[in-house]
């Protein structure tokens, strides 16, 4: 099986987005998807164009990552959405580095300290939002 089996890369917009397509390995990642990812990624360095790349996988393993996603803490989902917007406008390094700035942010929060405590006390946590 070659590379371009293992990984779609699709532009849309301003964005790439790269679809793991090993569904019958849920998704897994091999050698082969790997080096494909690091090529698109590379490429996506070297494209003006591109200012955000998304990865995903296909399947059914995606409504779970969902429902997983929409389970999580409401300021980081509201935070991850702010921080996409804001990647439209940036160069792909600007962008990295707003990301990471983003990420830092969200470790200050209330939710994040709830977070790590209901892992600590292997509960869930309980958002507050904050």
């Amino acid at each position: 099986m070659d590379m371009e089996q293992h990984l779609r890369v699709e532009r849309r917009g301003r964005v790439m987005w790269l679809i793991i397509d090993r569904e019958q390995r849920r998704n897994a990642l091999d050698r082969a998807t790997i080096e494909a990812m690091r090529l698109a990624l590379v490429a996506a360095e070297a494209d003006p164009v591109i200012h955000a790349v998304v990865l995903t996988g296909v399947g059914d393993r995606l409504g779970t990552l969902l429902s997983q996603i929409l389970d999580k803490s409401p300021a980081a989902i509201r935070r991850g959405l702010y921080t996409l917007k804001q990647f439209e406008a940036m160069p792909f390094e600007q962008s990295a580095a707003f990301a990471e700035s983003q990420i830092a942010l969200m470790a200050l929060t209330d939710d994040a300290r709830e977070g790590q405590q209901a892992f600590r006390d292997r509960r869930r946590p309980l958002w507050s939002g904050r």
